[in-house]
C-alpha cells in the first residue's frame, strides 16, 4: 500500500482533492433536479390532427410552464392551438383545482384542427375542448372491456375452443353442443395453442413434449405479513436444459379430421410467429433452430399439411433474432424480411405463392426498421444507420420506392433521427439530435424530405452557462484498424477547478445492441459520477450489434472479450484531446447485467489497465443465466467456451478493487447462480472484494442508495475518502 500510494503521488496526484464533502455528495445526489431546470424542450412530441392538416405539441416558454401549439403543415404556420387561458378556467369551473393556463398538463388524445377541438385526459378523468365555443365536456369513462369470453373463438363467431385435460374440444356459443376434436393428448404431449383459420373451416394446434422445467430459487428476507424469509421459486431455463418441443398439427373443423403438419419437430419455444393466408389456403411460421444459427420460414397447405421452405437464414455463428424479422405486407400477399445474409440488415421482399425472393435494399448499412404509410402507393418509410457520414449509429428516414429500389432521404441533418408519421402518411415529425448538439425539431414531406414548419430547437443555453458541458463524441479505429470505434466521455462541470482527473469507464457490451448514447440527454449516471471528480467514459467495442455482421460476430462464443481492447485504445487517444484524463492510475469501471459480467471481467483479462470494478446484478456464468440469451452468443450445445469465460472459474485471476452488488430478488439473473456462487469462488481463491446484498430488490437496482455506493467505491480507491471516513 506505501509503494501504491508513493507511485499515485508520483504521477501528480496531490491535484485531486483528498476528500469529498458532504455538499459534493447532495449535488451528485440532486444533479437531475439542478439539470433539469436549466434545459427547455428536450423531449417534445406531436398528437397528429385528425384531418392531416398538422400536428400539436406542448412547447415550454420558462422551466414549469409551457403552452400548446399547432403546426400547421399546409401554411407551415405555428399557432397557439387554443384559448389557454378560457381552458384554464373551464376546468376550474369544474372543480380542477390546480389547472393554470402555463401549466395545463394534458395527455392528448385527439385533436381536431378544423373544428378546434380535442379530447384529453386530465387526472383520472377524461374531456372534451370545443375552443370556438369555449365549451369542457366531462366523458364518461372508459368502459372497461368485459370479461374475456373463456377460450378461443372463431371469426364467424360460432364456435370457441377450450383445452381440457391435454386435449382440445369444440364448443358451440350458443351451448347447444360439444365436440371432442383431440383424444390422444397426455401431460408429456398436450395441445397448448390453437389459432382458427380466417373462413372458420380449420384450426391450426401446437402440441407440445415439455422440457426439464427445472427451477431456480430465491429468498426473500422477509414479507409484509410474516418476519421468516420466504423461498420463491421460478421455472428457469439453463444452456443446455432439455426444452419444451412443439409441432403442428391442422384439424378440417367439418370433418374432425387431424392432419400432421410434415415439418420437423421445432426445438426452441419462443416466437411461433404464424401467418395465415386470407384465404385460408396455406399458413406461414417461422421455425427458429435451437443454437440460432438456422431461421426456416415454411409455407403450410392447408389441405394436407405439406410443407414448402418460403426462406432460410443461417450462419456459422448466429442469425441474430433482434435483426431477423418476417413480417407480412399490408395485402397479406407478401412477406417483408428483415435479414444480414448479405453481411448487413436489408429488406427482402418474399411472394408467398410464388417463393419469388427481391432484395429492395442493398449497401453496407444498416436498415433498423420499416413501415407502409397509407397512402404511399406501395412506397415504404425506412428506418436506416450508417448510410449517412458521421455516427454510424445515427439514424435516418428514407423513402423507398419499391420498384426502382430508390432511397430518398427525408430527414437531413447530422445526427439521430426519430421520427413520427401522420396517420395519412403525408407528413413527418423529425427530432433530431447528438449527445453534444441538441434536439432540433421539424416537419417534413413524407414524399421528398423538404421541410414544411420548423418547429424549433431544444434551448440548452443555461445549462451551458452554468458551468455544464456536453459529453465529448470521439471515433477512431478497433484495436486492428479495421472498423470505426464510437465512443463518448462525460467531463466534470466547471464550478471548481479541475486539473487531472481519474477515469470512470461505464460498460454494456452486450451484443443484442449498441449502448452508447446517440441522443441529447444532458443527465445520466455517468455525468452524476463525473461530478464526483472522474471522467467517465463508455464505449461501443467489437461485438456488439448495429455494423453489420462481422462487427457483431466477433462476439461469437467470446463474450469474454466484451470489446475491452477497443474500449482501451480509444480512451487511451481521447486522452490527446482532453489530457486532463490520467490513466496513470489505472481505470475504474462499472456495469449492470451483462455489464457487471463485463467490468469482473476486466479484472480478469486486463489487470494491468482496470483496477477497480463495481459489478451489479452480473451474469458471472453464462451457464447459470437465461438460457435463450447465453445460447444466442456463447452457441449449443455447450462447449469449453462457457467454462473458459467464466468470471466464477476464473475468480483466482481477478487483480483489483472489486465491488459486487445484487438484488435478492432479482428474477432475471438470479443472484444466488450468479453473484453468490462468484463470492463463493472469490472467498475459496482468498481474494479480497467488498460485497452489497439488497434484499427485496430486483434486477433494476436502482437508486441513490446504489449510486452511492458505486460512487463510495471509486472515491476510496482512489484516495479520497468520505466526511469523517478513512478511504
Amino acid at each position: 500500500m506505501v509503494l501504491a500510494f508513493a507511485s499515485v503521488v508520483a504521477f501528480g496526484q496531490a491535484e485531486v482533492p483528498s476528500y469529498a464533502t458532504q455538499q459534493e455528495y447532495e449535488f451528485s445526489k440532486n444533479l437531475g433536479g439542478i439539470i433539469d431546470p436549466l434545459i427547455l424542450n428536450d423531449r417534445v412530441s406531436v398528437t397528429w390532427s385528425s384531418n392531416g392538416v398538422g400536428a400539436l405539441y406542448r412547447w415550454e416558454t420558462a422551466h414549469g410552464e409551457w403552452e400548446w401549439k399547432f403546426a400547421n403543415c399546409i401554411t407551415g404556420n405555428v399557432v397557439r392551438a387554443f384559448d389557454h387561458s378560457a381552458l384554464a378556467s373551464a376546468l376550474r369551473d369544474a372543480e380542477v383545482r390546480n389547472a393554470q393556463e402555463k401549466r395545463l398538463n394534458l395527455q392528448v388524445i385527439f385533436f381536431d384542427s378544423a373544428l378546434l377541438s380535442m379530447e384529453f385526459s386530465l387526472g383520472q378523468n377524461r374531456w372534451e375542448w370545443r375552443d370556438r365555443e369555449k365549451k369542457l365536456t366531462k366523458l364518461p369513462a372508459s368502459e372497461r372491456p368485459g370479461q374475456q369470453r373463456r377460450g378461443n373463438i372463431s371469426p364467424d363467431g360460432k364456435w370457441r375452443i377450450e383445452t381440457k385435460d391435454f386435449n382440445l374440444r369444440l364448443v358451440a356459443m350458443d351451448g347447444s353442443s360439444e365436440i371432442a376434436l383431440t383424444e390422444d393428448g397426455k401431460q408429456t404431449d398436450f395441445f397448448a395453442s390453437a389459432l382458427w383459420s380466417p373462413d372458420s373451416s380449420k384450426v391450426l394446434a401446437m402440441r407440445r413434449k415439455p422440457g426439464d422445467r427445472k427451477d431456480m430459487y430465491r429468498i426473500t428476507v422477509r414479507t409484509a405479513d410474516d418476519v421468516r424469509p420466504s423461498l420463491t421459486r421460478q421455472p428457469y431455463d439453463l444452456p443446455g436444459d432439455k426444452l419444451d418441443a412443439d409441432r403442428w398439427v391442422l384439424i378440417d373443423i367439418p370433418s374432425g379430421k387431424v392432419t400432421d403438419v410434415q415439418a420437423r419437430e421445432m426445438d426452441f419455444p419462443w416466437d411461433r410467429r404464424v401467418f395465415w393466408s386470407a384465404d385460408s389456403r396455406y399458413f406461414v411460421y417461422y421455425d427458429l433452430h435451437r443454437g440460432y444459427q438456422q431461421v426456416d420460414v415454411n409455407k403450410v397447405s392447408a389441405s394436407d399439411g405439406s410443407v414448402a421452405s418460403l426462406l432460410s437464414d443461417s450462419s456459422k455463428t448466429f442469425v441474430d433474432p433482434n435483426n431477423f424479422k418476417v413480417e407480412r405486407s399490408p395485402d397479406g400477399k407478401s412477406l417483408y424480411w428483415l435479414s444480414e445474409r448479405s453481411g448487413w440488415n436489408q429488406i427482402y421482399k418474399i411472394d408467398c405463392d410464388s417463393g419469388k425472393i427481391d432484395q429492395l435494399t442493398d449497401g453496407k448499412f444498416v436498415v433498423n426498421s420499416y413501415q407502409f404509410p397509407p397512402g404511399a402507393s406501395g412506397d415504404m418509410l425506412v428506418e436506416i444507420s450508417g448510410r449517412e457520414s458521421g455516427n454510424p449509429y445515427n439514424s435516418y428516414w428514407y423513402r423507398l420506392d419499391q420498384k426502382s429500389k430508390k432511397l430518398s432521404l427525408l430527414t437531413p441533418g447530422d445526427g439521430h433521427h426519430t421520427a413520427s408519421v401522420s396517420p395519412d402518411g403525408r407528413w413527418v415529425f423529425d427530432a433530431y439530435s447528438r449527445p453534444d448538439f441538441p434536439f432540433q425539431y421539424s416537419i417534413r414531406d413524407a414524399s421528398n424530405g423538404k421541410e414544411k414548419v420548423s418547429m424549433g430547437a431544444c434551448d440548452a443555453s443555461a445549462f451551458l452557462k452554468a458551468g455544464f458541458e456536453f459529453p465529448k463524441p470521439y471515433i477512431t479505429k478497433d484495436r486492428d484498424g479495421k472498423f470505426d470505434i464510437y465512443g463518448l466521455a462525460w467531463v466534470p462541470s466547471k464550478r471548481a477547478s479541475r486539473g487531472k482527473l481519474p477515469v470512470i469507464e461505464y460498460i454494456y457490451a452486450g451484443p443484442h445492441g449498441h449502448h452508447t448514447p446517440t441522443s441529447f440527454a444532458p443527465y445520466s449516471r455517468n455525468q452524476m459520477i463525473a461530478e464526483m471528480g472522474f471522467y467517465v467514459y463508455q464505449v461501443d467495442g467489437r461485438g456488439t450489434n448495429g455494423r453489420g455482421k462481422a462487427f457483431q460476430d466477433y462476439s461469437y462464443q467470446n463474450l469474454g472479450d466484451a470489446g475491452l481492447p477497443d474500449h482501451m485504445k480509444w480512451a487511451k487517444e481521447f486522452t490527446e484531446i482532453i489530457p486532463e484524463m490520467d490513466l496513470t492510475q489505472g481505470v475504474g469501471i462499472y456495469g449492470y447485467s451483462a455489464g457487471g459480467y463485463d467490468s469482473t471481467r476486466a479484472l480478469i483479462a486486463h489487470p494491468d489497465y482496470y483496477k477497480a470494478a463495481v459489478s451489479l446484478c452480473g451474469n458471472h456464468d453464462h451457464r447459470t443465466d437465461k438460457v435463450w440469451w447465453n445460447e444466442l452468443w456463447m452457441g449449443y450445445p455447450i462447449t469449453d467456451a462457457y467454462k473458459e469465460q467464466s468470471n466464477i472459474e476464473n475468480a483466482a485471476k481477478i487483480e483489483g478493487d472489486l465491488l459486487v452488488i445484487a438484488g435478492l430478488d432479482d428474477d432475471n439473473v438470479n443472484p444466488f447462480a450468479g453473484t453468490m456462487q462468484l463470492v463463493d469462488a472469490l472467498v475459496k481463491a482468498d481474494k479480497r472484494f467488498d460485497m452489497k446484498l439488497l434484499p427485496g430488490r430486483n434486477h433494476n437496482l436502482g437508486g441513490w442508495y446504489v449510486d452511492r455506493m458505486i460512487i463510495d467505491h471509486f472515491l476510496r480507491h482512489f484516495q479520497r475518502k468520505r466526511d469523517g471516513m478513512s478511504p
